[in-house]
């Protein structure tokens, strides 16, 4: 329990000074994953939605990895 307090304390301190110079360097405003990878919006949407399909289709076959347990 103390090594949580004291976690949050230096958190809580050094939060101040360490975030404001850090968020100027890395804040690119409003961007998606399409635009920061140069990818056509449609394609990523295709993908994403084929790779869901995929694994429910394969979740969905093979079952539950976990045999169930009984007493």
């Amino acid at each position: 329990m103390l090594g949580f307090l004291s976690g949050a304390l230096i958190f809580g301190a050094a939060y101040p000074t360490i975030y404001p110079p850090i968020s100027q360097i890395i804040n690119l405003g409003s961007i998606i994953l399409p635009t920061a990878l140069d990818v056509n919006l449609w394609l990523s949407i295709l993908l994403f939605v084929l790779v869901a399909l995929t694994l429910f289709y394969f979740l969905e076959k093979f079952g539950p990895l976990r045999k169930k347990v009984t007493d």
